[in-house]
């Protein structure tokens, strides 16, 4: 995608028009700025507490690491090589000004100074490596394809299952979708393995199942202990693991699937709207930085890597083992919700009402 990016992004009179240059600052410094900000935004509605702290630890880790660098190991951008050539060494120091390169075209179509003269004040002239446009652009790529959810309607009619270990945080995602077909009355439904689009990674075996609703939205289902179950062909299966812990997700409200199976939704279920404009915006902000001649390729990428140390670092010792995990025990029922952790930003304003499932990623 670099490299596609750099091929419509070359320094010549021809490719440089008034369209792509506003393009380009529009990516550059107004989405540069914002596009953070609507990430966290889009972690702290729909995703469960705490995903956004992580998300503004990995920030500052990365850009932290990349301050560093540019102090240590200090790099010139392309502009400047342009502007006084490979071999300069009378403009290397820390008192030479900054420069806005192609913004400065931004300026005169818009007829100010503001980006001409905001640059010539930067303190890091020479902080081309990593690229901070990058990384933030990445790690904002990365939360947002990773905690997109495509989980709706996954343990509408689940049941009682049961599961071999102590563990009931792991799970892995079936191929086909099941269908949310509750119609609210007190028929017993018997569910297998295959009927799940999530099961836990150890063996399944049915228990009794129970398809009843709470009575208030805040309620949670009652699970059998029952070691029995008799299936719907008059068999039976028997559960010889006294230790065997039920799966059970909290039902935290009551899904009106009338509302819930309109067309629209199964666009949003699917995650796509994050997920394109993840992809969207991670390759506009390399063209347009590039484009503007503010950055090489290595520079961009270097930017990459960074990004992705910090998410991996973040992703591997805070967000999963003490953020998800802990949520998911909390819709387990195995940790007490004593402060309303179980219901994500979204959840707890439309709390009450059918849009509640629409925040819920485990609706």
């Amino acid at each position: 995608m670099l490299n596609i990016d750099h091929f419509f992004a070359y320094q010549s009179d021809a490719n440089f028009t008034k369209t792509k240059d506003l393009l380009a600052w529009f990516s550059y410094v107004i989405l540069h700025l914002t596009a953070p900000i609507l990430t966290a935004v889009y972690l702290y509605v729909f995703q469960p507490p705490g995903t956004l702290k992580c998300f503004g630890f990995a920030l500052g880790l990365q850009n932290i690491a990349g301050v560093f660098t540019h102090l240590l190991i200090p790099m010139a951008s392309p502009w400047f090589t342009h502007l006084y050539g490979i071999n300069d060494t009378e403009h290397v120091n820390y008192t030479q000004e900054g420069f806005a390169a192609g913004l400065i075209r931004v300026d005169s179509h818009l007829g100010t100074h503001l980006n001409t003269k905001g640059f010539h004040m930067s303190p890091i002239v020479f902080g081309a490596v990593p690229s901070l446009h990058s990384a933030i652009a990445f790690q904002c790529f990365l939360f947002l394809i990773s905690r997109s959810t495509s989980l709706k309607h996954r343990f509408s009619n689940v049941g009682n299952l049961t599961l071999n270990n102590n563990d009931s945080s792991t799970f892995k995602l079936n191929e086909e979708d099941s269908e949310d077909d509750a119609d609210n009355n007190n028929t017993v439904s018997m569910v297998g393995p295959n009927d799940l689009e999530m099961e836990p990674l150890s063996a399944i075996v049915s228990a009794d199942a129970l398809d009843e609703r709470s009575p208030s939205p805040s309620s949670s289902l009652t699970v059998s202990s029952n070691e029995r179950n008799t299936s719907n062909d008059g068999s039976s299966v028997i559960n010889h693991n006294a230790n065997k812990k039920p799966l059970q997700f909290v039902h935290l409200y009551h899904e009106d699937t009338q509302f819930t199976n309109k067309w629209i939704f199964k666009v949003i279920n699917e995650g796509l709207v994050p997920k394109f404009w993840a992809v969207f915006y991670i390759t506009l902000q390399w063209w347009a930085t590039m484009y503007l001649d503010h950055h090489y390729r290595f520079d961009l990428f270097v930017g990459v890597l960074y990004a992705m140390t910090s998410f991996i670092i973040i992703n591997w010792f805070v967000l999963q083992p003490k953020v998800l995990k802990s949520w998911i025990h909390i819709r387990l029922g195995d940790k007490v919700d004593t402060r309303n952790e179980a219901r994500t930003f979204g959840m707890r304003v439309f709390c009450g009402s059918k849009m509640e499932w629409f925040f819920d990623p485990l609706a």
